[in-house]
């Protein structure tokens, strides 16, 4: 398989993937009564955890190598805090101060941000396809988590600066390591920015980090989580900016809302309305057009 089809194929999986961890994440926060925040610190440190030490396993190396320069520790210490811990962090302040909808569609303006990014590394203007591509995705994914139900989106003075901040910090999780993906594993990469990211989250949570129904399902959901909706869509999230711009990275993102909507329906018993089946067909049409690369 060609570069440029590897890194498609590992940005669309990885964003589908992700679908997977707001399934888990919903059923363990109302099932099991495990705070958001709470939930955010575990699934991080559990998942770098689990990835630093496969990285060791396999390779036998020293993990503390990205640490050991300067200029890449500053660069991992970015991605880990501003990246990792602000995307799951900000987003859910934004949440906290509208609605679940509305923290996703300001979450998901970094496909404008990584599009213009893109623009500016390749002292260009942004192309034509490559904005319509953004709006139908961004379209597509507004009628995706609200239906097509204008009132079901309340944006304060406060969701908008944390929603803003967390569409920021997307970004920020998709550029900031491409230089280090040149000397170090996204393996290890992924690793230490999710042990960081959790570690530097446990001051701001607002409840104990022991809450929540400790159960046998419980901790299946809680795997599931961490394994499929977390290790492995970082990493191929991660290894596809390898392979293709930064942009068309942050427009395949748009499979998340997709696949976290097919499985509410196969899991939580969720239906489709015909605006979401609309939403669907959009997101599904701004992909086809992006990987064809025209």
């Amino acid at each position: 398989m060609k570069s440029r089809g590897k890194g498609l194929l590992f940005a669309g999986l990885g964003a589908s993937l992700w679908g997977s961890a707001g399934v888990t994440g919903q059923v363990l926060m109302d099932n099991y009564h495990l705070p958001a925040t709470a939930l955010s610190v575990w699934r991080l440190i559990l998942s770098g955890l689990l990835l630093l030490g496969f990285d060791y396993l396999l390779h036998r190396e020293s993990l503390l190598r990205p640490w050991k320069d300067r200029a890449d520790a500053l660069r991992l210490f970015v991605f880990a805090v501003f990246g990792m811990m602000g995307t799951q962090y900000f987003y859910f302040r934004a949440i906290q101060y509208s609605n679940a909808p509305t923290g996703t569609i300001l979450q998901y303006l970094m496909s404008i941000l990584l599009i213009f990014y893109t623009a500016f590394e390749e002292r260009r203007l942004p192309r034509g396809m490559e904005i319509s591509c953004a709006i139908l995705a961004m379209a597509g994914t507004f009628l995706v988590v609200t239906g097509g139900d204008w009132h079901a989106v309340k944006i304060s003075q406060a969701a908008l600066f944390w929603g803003i901040l967390s569409a920021l910090a997307e970004a920020v999780y998709v550029v900031e390591p491409i230089p280090l993906m040149k000397r170090y594993r996204p393996s290890l990469l992924v690793g230490w920015g999710m042990l960081a990211g959790g570690v530097a989250l446990i001051p701001f949570m607002d409840a104990p980090i022991t809450a929540g129904v400790v159960s046998f399902s419980s901790l299946m959901v809680f795997l599931l989580c961490v394994l499929f909706g977390t290790v492995v869509p970082f990493l191929l999230f991660l290894m596809s900016v390898a392979e293709i711009s930064p942009g068309e990275a942050g427009i395949l993102g748009a499979m998340e809302p997709l696949s976290s909507l097919v499985l509410s329906l196969l899991f939580l018993t969720v239906s489709f309305s015909g605006m979401q089946i609309t939403g669907v067909l959009v997101i599904v049409a701004a992909v086809v057009l992006v990987s064809s690369g025209k």
